[in-house]
Order: structure tokens, then C-alpha cells, then sequence
């Protein structure tokens, strides 16, 4: 499209260059006709005007009295002579005059059409590559956008996988300690009662009585035991939902 312009712009300007050319060429050509035509004129008219001037000299000697009224006469077809002369190159002047005008006209006007063409087409090349321009950073801005939203549609993508597997393995991590507490507790529970059987032997007891105080531990054990699981699941919970908050922050 710039090429065309471009080339648009060369084409004008030489048709405007071979027309100045033109122009300039047609009125030297029309300058050298019209004096070649003045001076044929002129000395077609100086030898028909002493002619004629010659036969009036011839007609008038017969009533010329003396040698002084024949010199003025003379000076007098001299001085007409000339006056037709100077008439002859006057108006060749004026007409050498008003051709160069015309030539002058018809070239400034010329330069202005060409300089307007140029302007014109320049303006378009102007335009043509400010919408380009303006199209390049569209599409650009658009390319961009679609980039950004590709990666970030992957990145979310990852970081969901990511997070994912960070719950997963948050559950999994949460589901050994509560399978293994309970082992514990029956582990702890175990040694809690011999200890505290062991501490009931020196109260001399009676076999009934140990029994109730025994029934009233595990009583408390199991209670104690099944607090302590609660906890276990309320902090479970508690980390899940703070792994989770910071999934989504993230």
C-alpha cells in the first residue's frame, strides 16, 4: 500500500516536472518565433517605409528650392522612419512582455497544482500509515490480552493442581493422626490405669470399692480421651481452613 503511494507520488511529480518542462520548452520555441518574426518584420517594413519614402523624396525634389529644404525633408522621413521603427520594436516588447507573463502564470500555477498533489497525496500516506499504525497496536494490545489470559488460565490451572495436592496431602497428613491417636490413647489408657491401680494398692481397698474407683477412671478416661479428639478435629479443621484461605489468596 505504501509502495502505491509512494509510487503515486513519484508519477505526479513527473508529470508535473515534463509539464513545467513542457511549458518552458513551448515558450522558449513561441520566444524565438517572435523575434525572428519581429526582425523579418522589421526589415520588411524599414525597406518598404524608405521605398516609399525613396518616391516621395523623388516628388518632391521638383518643389524642393534648395539644398536645405531637401535635408529636412530628408531628416523629416528619417525621423518617421525611425518613430515606426521604435513602434515595430514597442510592441514586439509588449508582446515578448505579455508572452513571459503568460509563461509565468502558467508555471506558478503548475508548481502550485504540484505542490497541492504532492500535499494531498502525502496527507493520505500520512493517514494510511496512521491507521496502520493504530491497527498494529489493536492488534497488538489484543495479541497481548490473549497471551495474558492463555498464561494466566495456565498458572491457574497449575496453582489449582498445586493447591490441590497440597489439600490432598494436608487430608492424608490429618488422616494418620487421627488414626493414629486413637492408638495412642489405648496405648496411654492402658498404662494411665495400671499406674493408677498400682496407686490404688496401698489404700487397702476392698475388691468393690477398687472396681468403682477403677469404672469412675476409665469414666473419666474415656471422657478426657474423647475431648482430646474433639481438639484433634477442631484444629484438623482449623488447618484446613487456613490451608484453604491461603489457596485462594494465592
Amino acid at each position: 500500500m505504501f509502495r502505491s503511494i509512494e509510487q503515486e507520488m513519484i508519477s505526479k511529480k513527473q508529470y508535473y516536472d515534463q509539464e513545467l518542462e513542457s511549458v518552458e520548452r513551448s515558450y522558449r520555441q513561441k520566444e524565438e518565433r517572435l523575434e525572428a518574426d519581429y526582425t523579418n518584420q522589421l526589415r520588411d517594413e524599414a525597406k518598404r517605409l524608405k521605398a516609399k519614402q525613396e518616391k516621395e523624396l523623388s516628388k518632391q525634389q521638383r518643389s524642393l528650392r534648395d539644398r536645405k529644404q531637401e535635408q529636412e525633408f530628408i531628416q523629416k522621413q528619417q525621423q518617421e522612419l525611425n518613430e515606426a521603427m521604435q513602434g515595430i520594436i514597442q510592441e514586439q516588447k509588449n508582446t515578448l512582455a505579455q508572452c513571459e507573463e503568460e509563461y509565468l502564470t502558467r508555471t506558478r500555477q503548475l508548481k502550485r497544482d504540484r505542490e497541492s498533489v504532492i500535499w494531498d497525496v502525502e496527507g493520505r500516506l500520512l493517514q494510511e500509515k496512521y491507521h496502520l499504525f493504530k491497527q498494529q497496536v489493536k492488534d497488538q494490545l489484543s495479541l497481548q490480552r490473549h497471551q495474558l489470559k492463555k498464561r494466566g488460565e495456565k498458572e491457574m490451572e497449575r496453582m489449582c493442581r498445586d493447591h490441590n495436592s497440597q489439600m490432598e496431602e494436608l487430608r492424608a497428613q490429618l488422616a494418620q493422626e487421627r488414626a493414629r491417636l486413637p492408638k495412642f490413647q489405648r496405648q496411654d489408657g492402658k498404662t494411665k490405669l495400671v499406674s493408677y491401680k498400682h496407686s490404688l494398692k496401698p489404700r487397702s481397698l476392698s475388691t468393690a470399692e477398687q472396681r468403682e474407683l477403677v469404672k469412675q477412671f476409665l469414666l473419666q478416661e474415656e471422657k478426657r480421651q474423647k475431648r482430646e479428639r474433639q481438639q484433634q478435629q477442631q484444629q484438623h479443621e482449623q488447618h484446613l481452613r487456613q490451608r484453604l484461605r491461603l489457596c485462594e489468596s494465592n
